[in-house]
């Protein structure tokens, strides 16, 4: 499975709040990587024996890293891409109208998804041609 968003965790997990959870955040996300879930009800059992795990709708779960911090992730077992949402403590998650951002987020997985493919692109060629300049001036 591929994972979008690497950044935002990245960012994430600098925070004090989280510094504590960091493993089992990163964790629960390589398990991902290598996952061969292909139903939502697959993820729920394997991740419901460590963690609460909340369907809260197509391709968006809820999981309880601990009785204080939960962790919002959007997974398209069709495209096989996850996309890491954001990590809350209980407080900040229940300001969330978790419902609006399943909803909004729902379609965005593979745009998201495309606009990375398209951005490593542009770097990639950036780079090529970088490279081919500097050959000409040696």
């Amino acid at each position: 499975m591929e994972f979008v968003n690497r950044i935002h965790l990245e960012r994430k997990l600098k925070e004090k709040k989280f510094q504590e959870h960091k493993l089992t955040i990163i964790g629960i996300i390589e398990s991902f990587k290598v996952s061969k879930v292909t139903t939502s009800k697959e993820i729920i059992e394997i991740y419901q024996l460590r963690w609460r795990v909340d369907y809260v709708s197509p391709n968006c779960y809820v999981f309880d890293i601990t009785n204080k911090i939960r962790m919002i992730l959007f997974i398209d077992l069709e495209n096989r891409t996850f996309i890491f949402y954001g990590v809350f403590t209980h407080d900040e998650y229940d300001t969330l109208n978790i419902k609006k951002i399943a909803k909004n987020n729902s379609n965005t997985n593979k745009d998201k998804l495309k606009d990375n493919k398209d951005k490593l692109k542009t770097h990639e060629n950036k780079t090529k041609q970088r490279r081919e300049g500097q050959k000409g001036k040696h």
